[in-house]
């Protein structure tokens, strides 16, 4: 809670904290993540949490260790002063509530470290999340943990959002992580997703997905919707570096980099400026453009889907999509290499190697495609 006592002036303080944190760590667009606890204080109090309990270390309970955690403004930084809490390897059943505290949690091997929610008394369901993270101006460090049966939930309440999320070297079993509402950075790096665990994004401003590894899953495991809200930088959302993704982006969001992932299919509808760049899109679907405008599709490997290449599509009496598709290497799917349903979707196309697709390397129609020589004359010449 924020104290009273020059209250308007530390807000205003924790706002100009907060840029310049967000400016260092991500003005190159990519944002290279930088220890939090170098960011807070100089001398974090530590505290320690095993399944022994004392006096080996000083608690046994997570959530114990957290409300320890100190809460208030006395530090010169301005924000809530953080701790950083070590967990030992062990099994801890609990469903974490991190509410207005700066904490850092380090596991210490998510190998050897497991968290999942205790299940409930009435039966034998679990809690429907593994840690809750919200609050005014706050920021949460999480790493080295197994999660196990509920997802990591984060939201901006109020317009009072988070100030910042790093969830880095985790593994994710039936879980993963939802965001909902915020503003703020929220960073996601080097962390494995099994079972088909995923991300969940809506109306976020700010999500950096960088180097995870997904496991193979017939749905999507990176889903953003409405990532809209106002952001200082752009791309609102790069999502780069991903290991085996099905990506979807939907519902007005825009403002997106998908850059240097493999993945087995891209789902693009109702939005606006995507760049997708530099991809492996392979044994899956291709990507799919649905009533979205200002798309560019380049130097992308696009080979062996089950379905196009690339798919162009209108639906739903909504924007008329536009499309750019530049020097793409787009081999040996199993129908179309390029769909488009109309011609003049597809604004740019030039420099694509496009050959070896099983029902042509160019089609234009939607029920009933067809092979195209005018598409292929518009991406050729000639």
């Amino acid at each position: 809670m924020l104290r009273e006592k020059s209250g308007v002036f530390k807000i205003i303080m924790m706002l100009v904290l907060t840029l310049t944190w967000a400016l260092v760590n991500w003005s190159d667009g990519e944002g290279a993540h930088s220890d939090l606890e170098a960011f807070l204080q100089p001398e974090l109090p530590i505290i320690t949490v095993c399944p022994e309990g004392p006096p080996t270390c000083q608690f046994t309970k997570i959530q114990d260790a957290i409300n320890s955690a100190p809460e208030d403004f006395s530090h010169p930084s301005l924000i809530n002063p953080a701790a950083i809490i070590q967990v030992a390897p062990g099994v801890y059943e609990e469903s974490l509530l991190i509410l207005n505290k700066s904490v850092i949690l380090r596991g210490a091997d998510r190998d050897r470290v497991f968290l999942r929610p205790p299940k409930n008394k009435n039966d034998s369901r679990r809690d429907f999340f593994s840690i809750f993270i919200s609050g005014s101006y706050v920021i949460v460090d999480i790493s080295g943990f197994t999660i196990q049966g509920a997802p990591i939930a984060i939201m901006g309440v109020g317009g009072w959002p988070v100030s910042g999320v790093a969830i880095t070297e985790n593994r994710f079993e039936k879980s993963g992580i939802g965001i909902y509402g915020t503003d703020s950075p929220i960073y996601i790096e080097r962390n494995a997703f099994l079972s088909c665990s995923g991300i969940e994004a809506a109306y976020v401003g700010w999500l950096r997905i960088l180097k995870n590894a997904f496991d193979d899953c017939w749905r999507y495991n990176i889903n953003i919707e409405g990532a809209s809200l106002l952001s200082a930088e752009k791309p609102r959302v790069l999502i780069a570096e991903n290991m085996e993704a099905i990506v979807r982006i939907s519902a007005g969001s825009h403002d997106i980099v998908i850059r240097e992932n493999t993945l087995s299919k891209i789902d693009v509808s109702d939005s606006e400026v995507v760049t997708i760049i530099g991809n492996v899109i392979h044994e899956g679907s291709g990507v799919v453009v649905y009533n979205s405008r200002d798309i560019v599709i380049s130097a992308n490997q696009i080979e062996n889907n089950r379905g196009n290449g690339i798919t162009i599509e209108y639906l739903y009496n909504q924007k008329e999509p536009s499309v750019q598709i530049v020097n793409n290497r787009i081999i040996r799917n199993d129908r179309f290499g390029i769909l488009t349903e109309k011609l003049e979707y597809v604004t740019v196309c030039q420099g694509n190697e496009i050959r070896e697709n099983r029902e042509g390397d160019y089609g234009v129609g939607s029920v009933f495609p067809q092979p195209s020589p005018e598409l292929k004359a518009k991406c050729e010449g000639g």
